[in-house]
């Protein structure tokens, strides 16, 4: 996606395939003849690093990561070997071999765990605290990385574990219907200690209590979240986004822009797909309707089937807020739209326009 700017806050020199590839981003390509341009905004202190980057020739590898010889413990090792033999369900973006072991009799022990735990006796999902003292957000949160680990053939480490739980708790937020900015928002307030701070400054009364209560406010320290990195990786090391940061100073967009990673790289991809694979395959093998309700929950955050469809065409949620009344129906084969579609405004009109 073309950029008409590209924003550089921080880099890495030793990638420099990777911020080649950041600022070709810059500049869009038009129909008009005319000589177009994009912009590149950096640090001035970083100048001279993006310079060497820019002159600087690459030469790409002439053989393919997939033919290169690896580590016979390395994590990607089996997923390369499928592709290049066909060993791959591309249904599921699995190998067959992951797709064995998250059937096996570990995988579904833990399976049953969660489905017990999670849904009442009605089928309906239950509250959950998100709070470590919590006994059932414990035991699911186990359950889920035991299944991770059966995936994975070994022990998680520590950066790891850290990583996977922080995924765990945006999933199951996600499964119970929040939105990315209430996801977020959850993240940020409590890194920032927003509600520790609010209500010790609403107690005040007198100036003295106040101005104590803005020292002590200012002086608090933010509470620990896991940056993202992406996993499989067992040379991580832990990574802490609020590290040494008071509460006062926790960046509300560096908190956004990590959620967006967790969610986009990490639970839209390779997580994601494995969970939603265990779970639907539980569901199909044993009849299992709670199964398949949680399979769909992990990988739309819904199981309303108009509501699914609409994502699968690319909509968002906030889309689907004014759209859902307006469509009749919608299959593989298109959209069905009601007359109200005419009450909509000029953006909501051109993001249908396409499928009218």
């Amino acid at each position: 996606m073309p950029f008409d700017l590209v924003w550089i806050d921080r880099f890495q020199p030793s990638r420099p395939l990777s911020v080649k590839n950041l600022i070709g981003r810059a500049g869009r390509s038009t129909s008009l003849p005319i000589f177009d341009f994009g912009q590149i905004v950096i640090k001035d202190s970083s100048k001279q690093q993006l310079r060497k980057i820019v002159e600087n020739d690459i030469l790409l590898d002439a053989v393919s990561q997939l033919d290169i010889t690896t580590d016979p413990n390395d994590d990607y090792k089996e997923y390369k070997e499928a592709i290049k033999n066909d060993q791959f369900s591309e249904e599921f973006n699995l190998t067959f071999g992951e797709l064995e072991r998250i059937q096996n009799a570990a995988s579904e022990f833990y399976v049953e765990q969660i489905l017990t735990t999670l849904f009442d006796k009605n089928g309906n999902l239950i509250n959950i605290t998100y709070d470590l003292d919590d006994d059932i957000y414990t035991r699911v949160l186990g359950c889920f990385c035991k299944i991770y680990e059966n995936y994975l053939k070994r022990p998680l480490c520590m950066a790891e574990n850290y990583i996977l739980s922080t995924a765990i708790k945006i999933m199951l937020w996600r499964i119970k219907g929040k939105k990315f900015s209430q996801i977020v928002w959850f993240r940020y307030s409590y890194a920032a200690r927003t509600r520790e701070r609010n209500r010790r400054m609403s107690s005040a009364r007198t100036e003295i209590e106040k101005m104590q209560a803005q020292k002590y406010c200012t002086s608090l320290l933010a509470s620990p979240i896991t940056e993202f990195a992406m996993i499989p990786n067992k040379n991580l090391s832990p990574l802490i986004l609020t590290y040494n940061q008071r509460a006062v100073d926790v960046d509300y967009d560096r908190v956004m822009v990590d959620t967006y990673d967790y969610m986009d790289k990490l639970l839209g991809f390779r997580l994601g797909d494995m969970f939603y694979a265990t779970f639907y395959k539980f569901g199909e093998k044993h009849s299992n309707e709670l199964s398949t309700k949680l399979a769909k929950y992990i990988k739309y955050g819904t199981i309303d089937e108009k509501s699914i469809w609409l994502l699968r065409y690319g909509f968002d949620f906030d889309d689907i807020d004014w759209l859902y009344d307006k469509v009749v129906a919608i299959d593989s084969k298109g959209i069905k739209f009601n007359n109200s579609i005419v009450e909509l405004n000029e953006e909501q009109k051109e993001k249908i326009t396409k499928y009218i």
